[in-house]
């Protein structure tokens, strides 16, 4: 478990006796950087002023390093505890940069000497690329500039703890990223560094750990992700998401992801399109009794039969993904003397027992929303049936494939699906024929012609 920097017990504030700005506040921080957020006048700035002395609790305690803060003076906590304001107005007073960022130096170690000071303050406007101003008046910079200045000003006082409030006001892309690498380094010297926000997306970015207040009360505290996910209690406090988090939940990503790099790799490795998340079928093709069983009309016999356990081994991974287990099978009408298979082939699955799918394959598919069966005639699935259309809008685009026969039904339907632009996956140990020769050949052509992937 994190050690404990500062332990905040039961705090109550108010500045007039009667309305509490803070109403029994319990926390425990660490050295995980950690945001605070929550909507204007839930509490925030009054409880970073309590860390720092700037005022006194009502109520309760604050204990810094094990020592009631209550004992000590505004100047005592000033040499462990830095807060950067929130306009930089309020803070900077000196007649140049360099003066400015010395001056808190000074305040902390009255004995360092000052050419020391000074080289403590070019350090720390080195960090927020401003040593080249250091002796302009700082009143003749930008208001982000001056918002830089105050950052180095605390920084050059390296004390342990750096309260920042809100550090990213009138800064561009390239002022936020400087202070976020900023709020990472300090991090990793082992300083805690504690920021008031209203900026989600840098939180997200940023910080390990974030506090919700609202209304002078602590509503969520954890891990960013686990906060941001909270959706609909932000929105009861006016709180948002990031934006790239609110961007996967509409695209219906399965993961909350908190920046770019996160988006980007879920993305990749899930395969979304389209507005969601792109899935796989499991289609098992022709496992029927007639092609199976060694009395079936067209009997694959031991080869096929020697397939079961495997494809009911794939059937339970597929649901237990969330994928998609499809049932394609012949059903022939014994009347239709046009249909061409009549004709080089004997009749098959023309009835419900030769229709049936073979052993205990059948009742090892949940028949449930993502299950789908599909009556076929021809050798290809896709072929006069609605197997496409079916695939599109289950937003499959990768097919797995099982069954029988492995040089006819298997094979056209591969081709077919080839053309169709789905990703193709036969599964060896899934598939066979009752010509061996057959069988070989087109194991070779799914994987050298069709750029297939046959999973031995």
């Amino acid at each position: 478990m994190p050690i404990s920097i500062i332990e905040i017990n039961n705090l109550h504030f108010s500045y007039d006796n009667k309305d509490e700005i803070l109403k029994g506040i319990n926390l425990s921080l660490d050295l995980r950087p950690t945001a605070i957020i929550g909507q204007n006048g839930a509490g925030k700035t009054t409880f970073v002023k309590l860390l720092k002395g700037l005022l006194r609790p009502s109520q309760g305690r604050i204990m810094l390093n094990g020592l009631d803060t209550e004992s000590l003076s505004v100047a005592q906590l000033a040499k462990n505890i830095g807060l950067i304001f929130q306009n930089p107005n309020d803070q900077i007073f000196k007649n140049t940069v360099i003066d400015e960022v010395m001056f808190g130096i000074l305040q902390v170690n009255k004995k360092i000497p000052k050419h020391l000071a000074k080289s403590t303050a070019l350090d720390a406007l080195k960090m927020v690329r401003l040593d080249h101003l250091s002796n302009l008046n700082p009143y003749d910079l930008s208001l982000s500039d001056r918002k830089l200045i105050s950052i180095a000003s605390i920084i050059a006082m390296d004390t342990q703890i750096i309260i920042f409030d809100e550090p990213t006001i009138a800064q561009d892309f390239t002022g936020k990223l400087l202070i976020q690498n900023i709020i990472k380094s300090l991090s990793a010297q082992g300083k805690l560094v504690i920021s008031i926000l209203h900026d989600m997306d840098f939180v997200a970015d940023c910080f390990e750990r974030v506090v919700v207040f609202s209304k002078g009360t602590v509503i969520l505290d954890g891990p960013t992700k686990s906060v941001f996910a909270q959706k609909n209690l932000l929105l009861d406090v006016y709180l948002e998401q990031p934006h790239i988090m609110q961007l996967a939940q509409e695209l219906k990503m399965d993961d909350n992801v908190l920046n770019v790099d996160e988006f980007i790799n879920n993305f990749k490795n899930n395969n979304y399109s389209g507005g969601s998340k792109m899935k796989k079928a499991l289609l098992i093709i022709d496992y029927v009794y007639d092609f199976i069983a060694d009395d079936g009309n067209l009997t694959c016999g031991k080869p096929g039969q020697a397939l079961e356990q495997n494809i009911i081994n794939l059937i339970k991974t597929f649901q237990q993904n969330g994928d998609f287990v499809i049932e394609v099978s012949d059903n022939h009408d014994e009347s239709d003397v046009y249909n061409k298979e009549r004709t080089m082939f004997p009749l098959h699955c023309f009835d419900q027992k030769g229709c049936k799918l073979y052993g205990e394959v059948d009742n090892a598919i949940d028949k449930n929303q993502n299950y789908l069966k599909i009556n076929k005639n021809r050798y290809s699935a896709f072929y006069g049936t609605a197997l496409d259309l079916k695939l599109k809008e289950r937003n499959v685009n990768e097919l797995h494939l099982v069954g029988v026969c492995t040089d006819i039904c298997i094979l056209h339907t591969a081709i077919d699906a080839y053309n169709l632009g789905y990703k193709i996956v036969v599964h060896e140990n899934g598939v066979a024929s009752f010509n061996p020769a057959g069988h070989e050949y087109a194991l070779s052509h799914f994987k050298n012609v069709l750029g297939a992937e046959v999973i031995s």
